[in-house]
């Protein structure tokens, strides 16, 4: 028997009414009936061509229709899962776009905590080992091993630096020599040998400034001619390293480090010195007031007595009687110039400035009875000492 179609739509044609009915629903609310008043087996469509403005209800299509609607209601709720969210962290948005860099920056954040640590922890390593080296004065494998492999500084003269290594070096000979002399009686006590290595190391580091601002250098050849001059009573490069071994516990190399090269320098700086006449220049001023007392009438001996610096100043300059010779080249032709009770002008020797006087002469045994008065030099003394007064020093040992 032919079923009745007329009230109810076809199944097939289904997907075109949903797509229908999802366009014109309108939304419900408390205030808006469930139904229209066409039925409650009707649904309520906004206006359209009558044969629309209400659709049959069937059960099968009503279901669907009431889960895709619902699916196309959570729609945007599950879109949103899937959305970069912005989450904002110490100050900083992050996406997915600003993800990577705030991810770079807490490593490089991580580095930086992790150089700042071990950067903290060298610190305390060295305020450690340089307590163990300067204060406690540790002497173990360890503080060798750091003393003989970095340049930890004894003395700093003007940028100018001396190494623990030296100093200990420096110590070390000096209690050797002192341990080899037959009169153990003399022996300094320990602070008093570290007081003149250190005074020594100033000294050194202060002429060798002094020497290279003024042009002096030292040759290789020069420190060998002096190394074999200074050892030239030993016999054989194997007995020669055997007594500086025994003497000072140095090798020849050693030796001619830390003691040749230094002498060398300030035997040519006080040479140097003792030539220069802006230096000189005052101690020259003093020699010619003192020649000017004398041609105004004092007696030579008085006033030598007063300001000589010589050896005999206390006999006022007495030289006594002298032959040809006796005295320096300059210093010999001045005296054997002049006739008795004559006085020279102011003579320059390589030590400093004199004034001679003949008191008596005897022409047939070519004999002078003389008198001198002396000024040193400036001297390399006075020198290092006026440069320990206009130089930075720091010593970080005594």
């Amino acid at each position: 028997m032919p079923q009745d179609t007329s009230q109810k739509p076809a199944i097939n044609n289904l997907p075109v009414l949903r797509k229908q009915v999802l366009d014109e629903i309108e939304p419900k609310n408390a205030s808006s009936p469930a139904v229209s008043s066409a039925g409650k087996d009707s649904i309520a469509v906004k206006s359209r061509p009558a044969a629309l403005r209400t659709v049959p209800a069937h059960p099968a299509a009503l279901v669907q229709l009431a889960q895709e609607k619902d699916a196309v209601a959570d729609a945007p709720a599950a879109l949103s899962i899937h959305r970069p969210k912005a989450v904002k962290t110490d100050g900083v948005h992050l996406t997915r776009k600003s993800l990577p860099r705030v991810k770079k920056q807490e490593k490089s954040s991580v580095g930086k905590r992790s150089m700042f640590a071990a950067f903290a922890f060298a610190l305390i390593l060295l305020a450690g080992l340089l307590a163990m080296l300067y204060i406690f004065r540790v002497q173990n494998r360890i503080s060798d091993f750091f003393i003989e492999h970095l340049p930890l500084p004894a003395v700093v003269v003007g940028g100018s630096l001396a190494t623990f290594k030296e100093y200990r070096a420096g110590v070390s000979a000096l209690e050797t020599y002192y341990r080899a002399q037959p009169d153990t009686q003399d022996i300094p006590d320990q602070s008093d040998i570290e007081a003149r290595v250190a005074d020594r190391m100033v000294d050194n580091l202060l002429a060798r400034r002094a020497a290279a601002a003024r042009g002096i250098s030292i040759s290789p050849v020069e420190v060998e001619s002096t190394f074999a001059t200074l050892t030239e009573g030993l016999s054989g490069e194997e007995m020669v390293a055997d007594a500086l071994q025994k003497l000072y516990g140095w090798t020849p190399e050693e030796f001619k480090s830390y003691v040749v090269r230094p002498f060398l320098i300030q035997q040519m700086l006080h040479e140097n010195i003792a030539a220069d006449a802006t230096l000189n220049a005052p101690i020259h001023s003093r020699m010619e007031v003192a020649r000017e007392r004398i041609v105004h009438g004092e007696p030579f001996t008085d006033v030598a007595k007063e300001v000589s610096e010589g050896p005999n100043a206390a006999s006022g300059g007495d030289l006594g009687w002298i032959g040809h010779g006796v005295l320096l080249t300059d210093l010999d032709a001045a005296a054997f110039a002049l006739a008795q009770g004559e006085m020279s002008d102011i003579v320059r020797s390589p030590y400093g400035f004199h004034l001679i006087f003949v008191e008596e002469e005897n022409v047939a045994q070519s004999l002078v009875h003389a008198r001198d008065i002396f000024f040193n030099a400036y001297t390399l003394e006075a020198f290092l000492a006026q440069q320990k007064k206009d130089t930075a020093i720091v010593q970080f040992v005594p």
